[in-house]
């Protein structure tokens, strides 16, 4: 139930997940899967060399890095765990 709150398609959803049985774990993965396919509709597929650079920066620092750019604008986001890797973060750009 707690996946569902707050969601427009909540009774669709709901329907799919009692006529399939889900467990708990499945029907907060098939709702955050429906969240994110919801959120990246619209948006063009990255190219290769954007996804070459989110891995490299990635393998560099350890943390999960995503570029999104529109022309010669954008953001690079950098995910983080716990707050040890965001004290790294602020250490390595305060160098």
């Amino acid at each position: 139930g707690r996946a569902l709150v707050g969601r427009e398609d909540a009774v669709p959803l709901a329907q799919e997940i009692a006529k399939k049985g889900l467990s708990v774990r499945e029907a907060e993965a098939l709702a955050g899967a429906e969240r994110q396919r919801k959120t990246q509709k619209g948006k063009a597929p990255k190219d290769a060399d954007t996804r070459a650079l989110e891995k490299r920066m990635s393998n560099m620092i350890g943390m999960k890095v995503e570029i999104d750019h529109k022309g010669e604008k954008g953001k690079v986001t950098i995910l983080y765990r716990s707050l040890e890797q965001l004290d790294d973060i602020c250490r390595r750009l305060s160098k």
